[in-house]
């Protein structure tokens, strides 16, 4: 007899009694002493909604001159037999996770480990969704990414370790990478509820590719404010540069100011998109700058504290 933890609750399953007599099955619930019956019928599977993984969980079959009254004493119900955890658990974690931008666009590489953690062998390949989220729950309004999959099966006490980059349209600091593992539930597991994994908010580091150099000398693109706020000015320090751009992103990773500029000032008028005043609170900023020689610098996502 098995039982395994589903959303909100307990899935028991065990096997059917093969004396021609059998008329049904009860459910005995024992949570924290205080014991629960449940008539289940003539069937071999029954969810527990709000059963918690410590309940005790038994099961006896029943014939059909059972009556409910002393039927294990008269021989129509049999012994209790204990359900037990059973089959594969998988869960994860992010053992590194580097997430960079350039301009427009950002990279994430990362290594998952994946782990089993139950108590039997997975049986089968699984799939698993990856999504950008402004959170750190999994709903219908995150960005869906890439689909990865682990083709091997994981022993009990095993783990395989994931490695990937995904390249995003665009930058996205503050926010969440959230994997969903056996995402297509093809691995029967015995507890379902641990399988979204969620990673800690993005923080970009300096970028690099062939036509972009990772500074390193960070800081020396500063924002000047002027007295009274009205106004920010992006300016960049050196003899050589031709050209900038400013992106400004909300906490939630939203972008609420991008500009380019062929001089080394940016002038910001603290408004969004949308031509409105941006409110009080906390910013991401970051800044490339092109030089004379055709070659861009990208630096460190920074902070910027808005109060008026």
């Amino acid at each position: 007899m098995k039982k395994f933890v589903i959303p909100g609750g307990l899935r028991v399953t065990w096997t059917a009694n093969s004396e021609s007599d059998i008329a049904g099955y009860k459910i005995y619930r024992n949570v924290a002493g205080t014991i629960s019956v449940i008539d289940a019928s003539n069937v071999t599977s029954f969810t527990l909604m709000r059963a918690s993984p410590a309940d005790i969980i038994s099961v006896t079959a029943y014939d059909i001159q059972a009556d409910g009254s002393n039927d294990q004493f008269e021989g129509h119900e049999s012994l209790q037999t204990l359900a037990q955890f059973s089959g594969p658990d998988l869960v994860g974690t992010f053992t590194s996770l580097n997430y960079t931008c350039a301009g427009i666009r950002s990279q994430i590489k990362f290594t998952l480990d994946v782990r089993n953690a139950g108590v039997s062998e997975s049986n089968r390949a699984f799939r698993m969704r990856f999504y950008i989220s402004v959170d750190d729950v999994l709903d219908p309004s995150d960005k869906f990414i890439k689909v990865g999959l682990i083709g091997k099966k994981i022993k009990n006490g095993g783990a395989i370790a994931f490695s990937k980059t995904f390249r995003l349209d665009r930058c996205s600091p503050g926010k969440r990478l959230i994997v969903f593992l056996d995402s297509t539930n093809s691995i029967f597991e015995s507890d379902e509820t641990n399988n979204i994994i969620v990673s800690v908010p993005l923080q970009t580091t300096a970028s690099g590719s062939e036509h972009l150099e990772s500074s390193q000398a960070l800081g020396r693109v500063q924002p000047e404010l002027d007295f009274n706020q009205n106004h920010i000015k992006f300016i960049a320090q050196g003899t050589d540069i031709v050209g900038m751009s400013v992106q400004v992103f909300d906490l939630h990773g939203r972008e609420v100011f991008h500009a380019t500029s062929q001089d080394r000032q940016i002038t910001w008028e603290l408004t969004n998109s949308r031509g409105k005043r941006i409110g009080n609170g906390v910013y991401f900023y970051t800044v490339t700058i092109k030089r004379a020689d055709a070659k861009f610098e990208s630096y460190e996502v920074q902070r910027l504290v808005i109060l008026r």
